[in-house]
């Protein structure tokens, strides 16, 4: 029974992680915040586009429509590996100039806005 506490209740080594983990808490809620705002916006453009009268813009209908069916399928995980891998490889080969990169707004790394905008694409259809 020693083993079993020693090996699942080290309450030394629970300590010494404690902070690293009230540190990814805190991340998946900023997280969580900043990607729900901005798939929500993201999600009302995409209604609105959907929901267009008339034949001159039934194009821009059909893209969205598209886009959403497509989005919906793909599950998030994927969608994450995609974007942090792909944009990380075009930003170090020089694809995308590094004005166009993903800024560090707010003191953020590029992986918590790839995540962001990896929920907001996910989501926000």
């Amino acid at each position: 029974m020693d083993v079993f506490f020693d090996t699942f209740f080290n309450f030394q080594f629970m300590a010494y992680y404690f902070q690293y983990v009230l540190d990814g808490f805190w991340v998946t809620i900023k997280l969580s915040v900043v990607g729900g705002i901005a798939a929500l916006i993201w999600g009302l453009i995409l209604a609105v586009l959907r929901q267009t009268p008339g034949k001159f813009l039934a194009p821009v209908r059909w893209i969205v429509i598209a886009y959403i069916d497509c989005l919906r399928g793909i599950p998030l995980l994927l969608v994450i590996l995609l974007l942090s891998s792909g944009m990380a490889i075009m930003a170090t080969e020089g694809a995308i100039p590094k004005e166009l990169g993903i800024p560090q707004w707010f003191g953020e790394s590029d992986p918590f806005w790839y995540g962001v905008f990896a929920l907001t694409l996910t989501y926000g259809a």
